[in-house]
């Protein structure tokens, strides 16, 4: 018995621990999400903008047109919340990549998770060089419960999309997968 509960506590702590031995970046490095959504998304809160919707549940598509007073904004606002890296308790626990598009003046940085148990596993920023205006965020969530796992993937382009793809998979349950995009309606985006 002692040995089985030691085996469980090493694996335990194990899975726990950083996989690649290495301290990752300082999160002055890292990205300021509750800053980011005000900046870039809390001004459609109070607009008038249209919303094209589109929802895929249980490979079903639904696409209707909304406005943006019928848009759930606490949960996207949830979302970017938990995507906040800039957390002192997040401090190197995430390394960052930069690459640098020769091509067009922009940069993606790459925040790659260390550890398991982070929330966040990858968050991918692309952003002008000139200005570090942001032109897409993309991330991935992962939590663990107790037999069962939730998966999200979040991609938010300026002005444009958001969309939240989601997978739920529990121990005695058919897993399930739904998407849902918003996509702003073209005459206030050519307007950009």
């Amino acid at each position: 018995m002692r040995i089985s509960i030691t085996l469980f506590l090493l694996f335990l702590s194990s899975s726990c621990s950083n996989p690649k031995g290495q301290e990752g970046d300082s999160k002055i490095n890292y990205p300021d999400m509750e800053l980011i959504y005000t900046d870039y998304m809390l001004p459609f809160q109070n607009s008038n903008h249209q919303f094209l919707k589109i929802e895929y549940q249980n490979q079903q598509k639904d696409t209707t047109t909304v406005k943006s007073s019928e848009i759930n904004w606490e949960d996207i606002h949830h979302l970017f919340s938990e995507a906040n890296l800039f957390d002192e308790k997040l401090d190197k626990k995430y390394s960052i990549s930069i690459i640098q598009d020769t091509l067009n003046p922009l940069m993606t940085l790459i925040y790659t998770s260390l550890y398991q148990k982070n929330l966040v596993q990858k968050l991918n920023i692309k952003a002008r060089v000139e200005d570090n205006k942001i032109n897409s965020i993309y991330w991935e969530t992962l939590k663990h419960g107790f037999m069962s796992k939730e998966e999200k993937k979040i991609l938010y382009v300026v002005n444009q999309t958001i969309q939240i793809q989601q997978f739920k998979k529990e121990f005695f349950s058919k897993p399930t997968q739904s998407i849902i995009q918003y996509s702003l309606a073209n005459t206030y985006r050519d307007s950009l």
